[in-house]
């Protein structure tokens, strides 16, 4: 069984109850984390990731997967189908990410599901994606030698930039996210159900398993 990490401020809130029973449906073994407070929030996400790798080097499994808790799949993807993915990729990859610039990407196919294998190291995002045990290992020993500035999405995005990491995506999506243009992937943070202010615009996501 595959491990799923969350990270949440409050376990008990919708949004992590949400994120956990998608991912205790999707057969995942699940373990929640909550975020380990100071008072810059950009500090704290890193810190409380830097925590849930941390607790990937303690297990036994070569890969497992990580969230936040606003996630919401576009389509419903087991763990079975996700190791085609890992044996695609050296220790990382994306279930969704980002990019300030149209990223310049080749598309690939695993089984039937699209991906993208990114070759830019302007990709970032950190609300889903995949690491190894040796990968999170790397990400430990390297995060000190970046300053307190820069955020956790930004040290993995420099860190497996080399690996030109795969993006899982699928069709229906058009391969963005609605919650912004630059956003791609199988997996979005759903800033309709978990925002103050959110979009106007939402798609009609039909989702099913796999």
């Amino acid at each position: 069984m595959s491990n799923a990490y969350i990270l949440s401020l409050d376990n008990s809130a919708e949004r992590a109850v949400n994120a956990k029973q998608i991912l205790d449906r999707l057969l995942f073994k699940v373990f929640q984390c909550e975020v380990i407070p100071h008072e810059e929030k950009s500090f704290s996400n890193r810190l409380s990731m830097l925590n849930i790798m941390k607790l990937i080097t303690s297990k036994r499994n070569k890969w497992s997967y990580v969230f936040e808790d606003d996630i919401q799949f576009w389509e419903y993807i087991s763990p079975k189908k996700l190791k085609h993915f890992e044996k695609a990729s050296k220790n990382f990859f994306y279930l969704g990410a980002c990019s300030e610039t149209p990223p310049t990407k080749t598309k690939e196919k695993i089984l039937d599901i699209s991906a993208y294998r990114f070759q830019t190291n302007k990709v970032g995002c950190s609300h889903a994606f995949a690491i190894t045990k040796e990968g999170a290992k790397l990400v430990l020993e390297k995060a000190k030698d970046f300053d307190e500035s820069v955020n956790f999405d930004e040290i993995l995005s420099t860190l497996f930039a080399p690996e030109k990491p795969l993006v899982v995506m699928n069709e229906e999506s058009g391969n963005v996210s609605y919650q912004n243009k630059d956003h791609y992937g199988l997996v979005f943070q759903d800033k309709f159900a978990f925002s103050s202010n959110p979009p106007k615009d939402i798609p009609n996501v039909s989702i099913h398993i796999n």
